[in-house]
């Protein structure tokens, strides 16, 4: 199963809304058309619903190919994410339909290091592996200008933990957390994800804003949002020398009052110097605007929307210190690979036929079998070419 390449480059159209789907849109949007990280999600992930995967895969490839998908194709995606999504038909909350997503498609984990510290017996729990799909971040109430960057840096430092058990006792401890820069294909409970067959050739992680509180209202504390954020003090010992960086790919905003009303938008970047929103209640074709020198959009609308409404956002985790050519080479010989596994295959078994054949009838077959496209398809030539991802189709684990 394969989908068309992502290309920034394709003029793009908006999803429709079929009845209060505009969280389903924004967060397909975010995750396939703002970057091709989750890619195999759709690919090669076997365990998760073929109804559902092929369902998404159409509609994906119908909007990368800068076509509209039919209402009816949006239904149908909807009904594949029933029984599990008991939600469809009403306006709901994005973050909670982005992990049933990821769940159901066996994403893997971002993992994390948890150390604590108190003043109790050592224990063998004082270190320990954690994943997460999502990240979840905390406004300080008396932070009126709160940022991306401090909000991470609050989520990884050290945070107070009260009544943590230790030898029998209630101990106050200090949790403090290191990101490891590799996807997790197992949780610590034994739950598998589709990492086991596949090469994520970068780590997306989606960022939350806790914007709303325990009754559902909306917080519009301003947020700036960072383009790229130095990742190295997240990472700590897990840098090493290498320059980590976080690099946004998509946002997804809520405007409403409240978690059960209001609509979504989402907005992508398009390299470093192109936006785009957008908002299945628009229709044609998706907004577009150029970046500032600070890397978010010269429209002070959409800046402000940004700052104000933002919910989950995407960020991609990087090696700066790599240069792109190498990533690209990297990822160039494992296709290469990849595809001369594949033609050998089909000529071993081409030859194994052509020897049932000489062995049952003593006539020689040589040749492609009378189709002339043949090894034109076994090169990936044929039908317009052979996208990346079908070349890779599980084997390679990162």
């Amino acid at each position: 199963m394969s989908i068309s390449v992502f290309s920034p480059s394709v003029a793009l159209r908006n999803l429709p809304n079929v009845g209060n789907t505009c969280y389903l849109s924004s967060t397909l949007v975010s995750l396939f058309l703002g970057t091709d990280s989750f890619d195999g999600l759709l690919t090669t992930s076997p365990r998760a619903p073929s109804n559902l995967r092929k369902a998404l895969v159409h509609v994906v490839t119908v909007v990368r190919d800068g076509k509209t998908p039919s209402p009816p194709d949006l239904r149908a995606l909807v009904s594949a994410l029933h029984p599990a999504w008991r939600h469809n038909g009403r306006q709901h909350d994005a973050a909670e339909f982005l992990s049933h997503l990821l769940d159901a498609l066996r994403a893997p984990f971002i993992p994390m290091m948890r150390t604590f510290s108190h003043a109790g017996a050592p224990d063998a729990n004082d270190s320990a592996l954690c994943t997460e799909r999502i990240l979840w971040l905390q406004i300080a109430t008396n932070n009126a200008h709160a940022t991306v960057s401090s909000m991470l840096q609050d989520y990884f430092s050290a945070q107070s933990i009260q009544g943590l058990q230790r030898g029998g006792k209630s101990v106050d401890a200090t949790e403090v957390r290191v990101l490891i820069p590799e996807y997790a294909a197992m949780r610590e409970t034994g739950e598998t994800t589709a990492a086991e067959r596949y090469l994520f050739h970068v780590i997306n992680i989606p960022v939350a804003i806790s914007r709303f509180d325990v009754r559902g209202n909306k917080l519009r504390t301003s947020v700036h949002i960072s383009v790229q954020i130095d990742a190295r003090k997240y990472l700590r010992n897990f840098a090493a020398d290498n320059q980590w960086f976080m690099t946004l790919c998509a946002v997804i905003c809520h405007r409403g009052a409240s978690i059960s009303s209001g609509h979504y938008v989402a907005y992508t970047r398009a390299g470093a110097r192109e936006w785009r929103r957008w908002n299945d209640m628009r229709g044609g074709a998706v907004e577009r605007c150029e970046s500032s020198s600070d890397g978010l959009p010269t429209r002070g609308e959409w800046r402000d929307e940004l700052r104000k409404d933002a919910y989950l956002l995407f960020y991609d985790l990087g090696d700066g210190s790599l240069p792109g050519r190498e990533r690209h080479r990297m990822l160039q010989f494992l296709a290469d690979r990849k595809l001369a596994e594949q033609v050998q295959l089909q000529e071993d078994q081409h030859g194994a036929f052509r020897q049932q054949l000489l062995d049952a009838t003593g006539v020689y077959v040589s040749g492609d079998f009378g189709d002339s496209n043949h090894e034109r398809r076994a090169m990936g030539a044929s039908g317009g070419g052979s996208s990346l991802t079908d070349m890779f189709d599980g084997d390679f684990v990162r």
